[in-house]
């Protein structure tokens, strides 16, 4: 009887572990973008609208979806608390984004924390050609 119910107390709290581990509490909002950028105006640099963060995870997530991105172009993106393309209003550093259907994750600086509720903006900047990109992404 005593084996029974050890085995019994050992699986209802896997099942319990298991289905907990699938719930999350707070999802990030979802913002969608398109950049045409054009290298010969404004430097080739552009924002996104604010995106407000529903978490205070400390990553953005943005994936493409869709563009005419190239081997040869230089396309960066990052993530700023107002639209003003100075070092001082940027919250993560530059990735480049190569795929026209890919994932990129950026990590905010260890000194620009963001909580829930501080509102982001996406940039892109180009320094190589014209490129036009859209997908989606997470502050």
């Amino acid at each position: 009887m005593k084996k029974i119910t050890k085995k019994l107390a050992t699986v209802i709290a896997a099942i319990s572990i298991s289905s907990s581990l699938g719930c999350a509490t707070a999802f990030a909002s979802q913002c969608y973008y398109e950049f045409r950028l054009t290298y010969s105006d404004k430097n080739g640099v552009d924002f996104t609208d604010p995106n407000p963060k529903d978490d205070d995870e400390q990553t953005a997530y943005v994936y493409t979806t869709s563009g005419n991105i190239i081997s040869g172009d230089l396309l960066y993106m990052s993530v700023y608390k107002v639209q003003s393309y100075s070092e001082s209003n940027r919250v993560t550093g530059w990735k480049r984004v190569s795929s026209n259907n890919g994932r990129y994750l950026m990590d905010y600086f260890s000194t620009s924390f963001r909580p829930a509720g501080s509102v982001n903006y996406l940039c892109g900047d180009t320094d190589r050609y014209d490129v036009d990109v859209s997908g989606y992404w997470y502050s």
